[in-house]
């Protein structure tokens, strides 16, 4: 091949658009033309490796020559394609390169696919004949004019061994020729092919010979599935490398070390792998020195930090529609310094561009959608030429004729040139009216230490109802040792936890604890007794007289066994257990004196002595084990403590048989669909937190000092999880008599079969097979029938498991004058135990992962669903099976915890209902269990159907059932409003009245939505849905009346039935952005237009578009999640033959505002008026030379991004809030304070100790107005409010050095934030509808300096069910609102907190006109304020910093006496 320079040519308008990877340095060439130079350049060098087999070039050039002659003859050429179906092997390599040199392009096609896909891929691609094995020939499809080709069919054989050597003429084969097609997923669910040609092979090899360096000692590990791109680089990499191919065998494509050794043996030193099993290899596998590229899917710094250190790493990046790969990162395990590993820069001959949606270039740190353009583009997508000219573009800023790739990937530039991969644009997701990033979210989990892999996805497992769903696979860093250790003290912490809480109970009736695994709620105290009375009464037929009790717990066996024993030796890892049982036996006389107690764990028997005790009993306690060879170590060291012919109860031992029978009882009793079944036993049974045995384990045991063993079901006649789960065994040192002889009979299905057995009088009669009646295995008699049986006709039985049967069925065995020994007889069992979750109780690590993501996100990005996997699913490919990701259990997070009154029965059936969650109990967390700020509106208008009133921040505040029944009250029909109460003159709240004051044009200032409509649904439907929207909803018949000096601004509401019609009908083809904008422009508030709504019609078949646009002065977030529930109820109707009448609840806008503007001039609201002329007076030195001119200074505004590392943010987040019982805006706020007052001192603004500031608020506080239901209101409610941070007279050199000063500054303006009444919203109130307050307020300058802090705001979902919201439109575009007004703030400060690689990053972005604040100014501010918050974190790991505040206690008491108290008391 031939080395060249030059460019690629092309000049681009601004640099700052695109990087370059430079010029191409080898020719463009064909893939078969270069390797046929490398075959006659090596031809004995050794070219594919397979297993112990090894091809040199010049036999796999004659190997794959002959089969190209065979397809040429069946009319294979250039821009033909041939199907490859061929088992991994050497075979495989030699069919792709034979369709290459036949000139043809291969598509590789998948056996193991569906027969649909498969079958549409042949369809789509037509190609000329199949290439594959008899072995796969039956799972191809069969295509009419498709031949096959099978490569073992004798008659193949033979002609390729007749078949010439030599390389067949390519007379026409150019570089611009098809080379292969992938068919990847399509958004439609249809697959398509993308068609790539020879122009990307002399990208890939400039990549690898000048990124890489490679020669031709590269051993290049070929693990991709063919059906995936990366497996032709790694046909470049190695074979026109002149390296080896070592191509991985089908059964060692796994996370383990079948790959990894592999790997190792065969001296690999090139790998291409999915960051995906990079994660899933466990700690004991390694990889072989040399190159490793991980690509397909995010990069994490975890893995770089694992995998880069002893070889160069690369984070690959590249669309398959670009050939392969276009950038590539190289990693520095050293250099990890974000969240994300970045994507590097571009290959040579490739062009990235970073644009925005008007296809502009975007600067550095700035996020935009990746386009590529280069030679490695494909030249189209398979029979798809609208989805080709939607994806490959003209290129503006190439030469004439060069197109540009749109990747769909969103990034950005770092200072160095780097690229950033942040996400899909597909992957931003809607979620209750809020834009999403996945990522982010990942992100944030990924950190907690439990966490070894982690996605997110966005769900609508019921049609409207979007979910995030987070998927975690439990860290497993800890070896086994390690493991056992950790669970051990797990289970200590729980039961010290227990015992504490049953102190109050007798010792020997101490069952604190043992609750249903039903419902939760505690077994009854009479199953209770008997389980214990038959478990003393088992161990006393074992005639104890020394014993030891591992696991004693709190007595319940010692109770009952100990005062006829001579010595009773009882452990306990519970300190707490031991010491509450001590206290216990010595109240009893003459029982502390024949009773040892002692607090350790189970394998730790030093003190105790050797062969001295008859009995040992283990009972209810190895569910605890970490593991069966723990378990066996425990066994072995109690036997070496027995006497001669002493013996081991293990009691209670959960029964792994029947481990899926129990799940599948559980989730049968909550009511989960049979669809869903299956998934939820699966996710309980791989979630066991407890060791379970089958009993085949305990029958293996019988070795060296163990000699025998018995097992026996559980007796009694309560029936429960404990009888019918679980078993009893002896374990005896002694081998004893052997048994006499026995008859077996069958079960018939009659217990008088087996008395007539009986009557024959065996010596001893086995019935085998018996139905288990506890676990509802048919008519059968009980346990307690078959000992009665034994008992009337002169035998003793025993009752055992019927080895054979994995359904529970029993063994019963009769024998005369003596107790049957030697019962069980041992099945097949596949396992022997468990692996008991090597987490924490799987409840408890979903609520730390929950409490987690609570702390770094705001509450719409918390996962509502978490569920645990042992190992994320994949595709052949490597990267993320998402369809393979199960729905969450929600029911199984309910307790199920029954209700107490009918008023808490009517609130859980609610809960039920809205969270679609069967079993809740009163207990149960609505958050917990999937809900959210939005289905808490939702649950407020179901109660209120229901005849209770409580608010959605009540639901919010108290959570659960049995708090939230303490405080809703019964509806009061006579209080509801009037429907027409809503109708008249509407007087402006206050954001509209800070609307109307803005002055300039507001008629498109506007909010949208598109919605799904059903399909079927015709324009009539549609405008009588609308119609009664319109009736139901006042403010959409509502008139915006501007202000004039002589009257006030007003909306005006018509009466129901007057609103006019406002439905279009969209022309074919029309646009909806285009649409959107005709709608906003056709808006006119003040003639009565308040809103648009057009119809996009796909035919009668499909599901519709409905656009609508509303005006922002009636409408706001949660007023899009109200409407499309209303019409959907609207349709219902329609559909059912009835006129739609939508039922007016909740309390008017006309009411709400009504009553605002009067509670605006009362006492306790006017009292506010010095609280707000208290922050709005004094001092508030200018920042800049003249006044901001909001309009004008528009055009130079500028933004400074900056951020805060990990070091420090996780303290400010996390100690410093938690050391002072403060908030995050606390903590960043009282910074902010300190750093204004020291910039302002050092630029000689003044020496003044406020900062006044401007705070938001979502405005919706229905406690100002009497029995306000704001949950089904439309209407726009926001509050904009004053407050003036001052630390008073502290020493603010010694704060920003961490001194005593930072703790008081923090404590006085948290106090200042905790006195702003009702979340600031008095401030509108008496500002603009008080009119004695009104002008004081008025005249006082607004702050200069507005502060927020929130998430990040981006994302798309897609459209779900009718009347849902369809992604990328409106509100879910991330569009600005149409005609917004400019915020009059010299300064504005958004805040967000991130999560890195690192830990949690504060992130902030400053933004001013540069007319009026030059950057080095604002940049020296927003140093200040990081190192601010860095003297908080130093001074909160003092011993004397933090402490409470008054606002945190119901007790009068200044900060002073606090203080004091604190001080006395060592508290703080």
């Amino acid at each position: 091949m031939q080395i060249i320079g030059g460019s690629t040519g092309g000049t681009v308008a601004d640099r700052e658009a695109y990087s370059s990877g430079g010029p191409l340095t080898v020719a463009p060439t064909t893939l078969p033309d270069a390797f046929a130079e490398m075959a006659r350049r090596r031809p004995d060098a050794v070219a594919v490796v397979f297993e112990d087999t090894e091809v040199s070039y010049a036999e796999l050039d004659a190997r794959a020559n002959r089969l190209a002659h065979a397809l040429v003859a069946r009319g294979l050429g250039p821009d033909r394609v041939a199907g490859l179906a061929v088992p991994r092997s050497v075979d495989m390599i030699v069919a792709e390169l034979a369709v290459l040199k036949a000139g043809g392009a291969y598509l590789p096609l998948d056996p193991a696919d569906p027969a649909e896909r498969l079958a549409y891929l042949v369809g789509d691609a037509r190609p000329v004949c199949l290439v594959t094995t008899s072995e796969s020939a039956d799972r191809l499809p069969r295509a009419d004019g498709v031949p096959r080709l099978l490569l073992d069919a004798p008659e193949v054989v033979a002609e390729l061994a007749d078949a010439p050597t030599d390389d067949p003429e390519r007379p026409g084969l150019r570089v611009e020729h098809a080379a292969y097609v992938i068919y990847t997923s399509g958004s439609t669910g249809r697959p398509k092919g993308v068609l790539l040609t020879h122009t990307g092979v002399a990208k890939l090899l400039s990549t690898q010979f000048e990124r890489f360096g490679l020669t031709p000692d590269v051993r290049v590990l070929h693990f991709a599935s063919p059906s995936f791109d990366v497996a032709f680089w790694d046909l470049c990499l190695a074979l026109l490398s002149g390296g080896r191919l070592v191509i991985v065998p089908a059964d060692r494509r796994v996370a383990g070390p079948a790959l990894t050794e592999y790997a190792t043996r065969h001296q690999v030193n090139f790998m291409i792998l999915p960051p995906a099993l990079l994660a899933a290899l466990p700690p004991e596998c390694d990889l072989p020195p040399g190159i490793l590229l991980a690509g397909t899917e995010r990069v994490s710094p975890e893995l770089v930090a694992r995998w880069a250190r002893g070889r160069r790493m690369f984070n690959a990046y590249g669309p398959t529609e670009a050939t392969v790969n276009s950038t590539l990162g190289e990693c520095d395990p050293e250099r990890i310094d974000s969240s994300s590993v970045p994507i590097g820069r571009p290959d040579p001959g490739t062009d990235a561009y970073l644009l925005d949606d008007a296809l502009r270039p975007v600067g550095p740190g700035v996020p935009g959608e990746l386009y590529l353009a280069g030679p490695g583009l494909a030249r189209c997508y398979v029979n798809r030429p609208d989805l080709t000219a939607e994806r490959f573009l003209a290129d503006p800023y190439g030469p004439p004729g060069q197109r540009m790739y749109r990747t769909g990937d969103v990034a950005s530039w770092r200072a160095d040139g780097r690229l950033d991969f942040l996400g899909r644009v597909d992957d931003q997701v809607k979620v209750r009216g809020y834009r999403i990033e996945l990522g982010e979210i990942e992100s944030v989990l990924a950190r907690h230490p439990s966490v070894g892999q982690v996605t997110v996805l966005a769900r609508e497992d019921r049609p409207g109802d979007v979910r995030l769903a987070a998927y975690v696979v439990p860290s497993a860093d800890d070896a086994p040792q390690e493991r056992a250790d950790s669970q051990v003290a797990e289970w200590k912490e729980l039961h010290e936890l227990l015992y504490q809480a049953g102190r109050v109970e007798r010792f020997d009736e101490n069952f604190t604890g043992w609750n249903s695994s039903f419902d939760g709620s505690p077994i009854p105290l009479a199953q209770m007794r008997q389980w214990r009375d038959a478990t003393v009464d088992r161990i006393r037929s074992l005639r104890p007289r020394r014993v030891l009790e591992i696991g004693v717990g709190s007595g319940l066996l010692l109770s009952r066994l100990a005062p006829q024993c001579e010595s009773y030796w009882g452990l306990d890892l519970s300190e707490q257990a031991i010491d509450t049982l001590r206290a216990a036996v010595a109240t009893i006389p003459g029982l502390d004196e024949r009773v040892t107690l002692r607090a350790q764990a189970a394998h730790d028997l030093a003190g105790v002595p050797a062969g001295w005790f008859d009995t040992v009993v283990i009972n209810s306690v190895v569910q605890y084990f970490p593991s069966a060879d723990y378990l066996t170590r425990v066994l072995r060291a109690a036997a070496e403590r027995l006497a001669p012919g002493g013996v081991i109860f293990v009691g209670d031992v959960r029964n792994l048989r029947l481990h899926r029978m129990l799940h599948e009882a559980i989730q049968t009793s909550r009511g989960v669909a049979a669809t869903e079944r299956d998934a939820a036993v699966e996710a309980a049974v791989r979630t066991e937190r407890e060791l379970l045995l089958d009993p085949d384990y305990f029958a293996a045991l019988p070795t060296g000092t163990i000699q025998g063993v018995e097992v026996w079901v559980k007796r009694g006649d309560y029936d429960n999880e404990l009888s019918r789960y679980r078993y009893d065994v002896v374990l005896t040192t002694a081998s004893g008599p052997a048994p006499p002889p026995e008859t077996t009979y069958a079960w018939t299905g009659r217990l008088d079969g087996v008395r007539d057995q009986l009557a024959h009088g065996p010596q001893r009669l086995r019935v085998t097979g018996v139905p288990n009646a506890r676990l509802g295995g048919g008519p059968a008699p009980s346990v307690e029938d078959l000992h009665a049986l034994a008992d009337a006709s002169g035998y003793r039985a025993a009752v055992t498991w019927d080895g054979s049967s994995t359904g529970g069925d029993l063994d019963v065995v009769f024998q005369r004058g003596a107790e049957p020994r030697h019962v069980y007889r041992p099945g097949a069992a596949v396992a022997h135990a468990n692996t008991p979750a090597a987490v924490a109780d799987p409840a408890a690590l979903v609520k730390a992962l929950r409490l987690h993501a609570e702390s770094w996100l705001p509450s719409y990005m918390v996962p509502t669903g978490f569920v645990l996997l042992d190992r994320l699913p994949v595709l052949t490919s490597g990267k993320l099976d998402r369809a393979a990701l199960p729905a969450p259990d929600y029911a199984a997070q309910a307790t199920g915890t029954a209700p107490r009154t009918p008023r808490e029965k009517v609130l859980c059936e609610l809960y039920a209902d809205v969270l679609g969650v069967p079993g809740v109990g009163i207990e149960d967390d609505f958050f917990s269990l999937g809900g959210d700020s939005i289905v808490s509106i939702q649950f407020v208008l179901r109660a209120r159907a229901a005849g209770l009133v409580c608010t959605s921040r009540q639901v919010f505040e108290l959570r659960t059932v049995a708090a939230l029944a303490e405080v809703v009250t019964d509806l009061d029909t006579g209080t509801r409003d009037r429907p027409d109460d809503g109708v008249g003159d509407v007087p402006f709240t206050p954001i509209l009245r800070w609307l109307d004051e803005t002055g300039g044009p507001i008629d498109a200032f506007s909010q949208s939505i598109v919605l799904a409509t059903p399909a079927g649904a015709t324009e009539a439907d549609l405008a009588a849905v609308l119609t009664a929207l319109t009736d139901r909803h006042d403010l959409l018949r509502a008139r915006l009346v501007r202000a004039t000096p002589a009257t006030p601004g007003r909306l005006h509401v018509v009466p129901r039935g007057t609103g006019r019609p406002w439905l279009r009908r969209a022309a074919p083809g029309a646009v909806i952005e285009a649409e959107e904008q005709a709608a906003a422009g056709r808006l006119d508030p003040e003639r009565g237009v308040m809103a648009q709504a057009v119809w996009f019609d796909r035919g009668p078949a499909a599901p519709g578009r409905l656009l609508l646009v509303i005006h922002h002065s009636v409408v706001d977030g949660v007023s899009w999640r109200i409407l499309p529930a209303d019409l959907a109820t609207a349709w219902e109707q329609r559909t059912a033959g009835r006129t739609p009448v939508l039922e007016r609840t909740g309390t008017s806008f006309r009411r709400w505002a009504t009553d605002l503007t009067e509670a605006a001039r009362r006492p306790e609201r006017t009292a506010e008026l010095a609280l707000w002329q208290g922050i709005l007076t004094g001092a508030d030195p200018a920042l800049t030379p003249r006044p901001l001119r909001p309009v004008d200074d528009l055009a130079t505004v500028a933004r400074h991004t900056v951020r805060l590392p990990a070091a420090t943010t996780e303290p400010v987040i996390t100690t410093v809030a938690a050391a002072f019982h403060a908030g995050i805006n606390d903590v960043l706020l009282t910074a902010l304070a300190l750093a204004m007052i020291d910039w302002r001192t050092r630029r000689g603004k003044g020496t003044e100790r406020s900062v006044l500031i401007a705070l938001e608020g979502h405005g919706r506080e229905e406690q100002v107005v009497t029995n306000a239901d704001l949950t089904p209101a439309l209407g726009w409610f926001t509050t904009v409010f004053p407050v003036r941070l001052d630390p008073g007279d502290i020493d603010v050199a010694d704060a920003l050095a961490g001194g005593p000063s930072a703790g008081t500054a923090l404590k006085r303006l948290k106090e200042q934030l905790r006195a702003i009444p009702d979340h600031g919203i008095g401030y509108g109130m008496l500002r603009y509808l008080n009119p004695d307050t009104g002008p004081e307020l008025a005249a006082r300058p607004a702050p200069q300096v507005s502060f927020n802090y929130l998430g990040r705001f981006t994302a798309s979902s897609g459209d779900g069910g009718n009347w849902t919201p369809v992604a990328g439109h409106g509100i879910l575009a991330g569009g600005f609102d149409l005609g917004m007004p400019v915020a009059p703030y010299t300064l504005e400060i958004n805040a967000y907190v991130q999560d890195t690689t690192a830990g949690p990053e504060l992130g902030v972005t400053w933004a001013y006109p540069r007319d009026l604040l030059d950057d080095a100014a604002v940049a020296d501010l927003a140093a200040t304020w990081f190192a601010a918050l860095e003297a908080l974190v130093v001074h909160a790991r003092g011993p004397a910093a933090g402490g409470l505040t008054p606002s945190d206690l119901t007790l009068t008491l200044s900060q002073d006496e606090i203080d004091e108290f604190e001080a006395e008391w060592e508290l703080s």
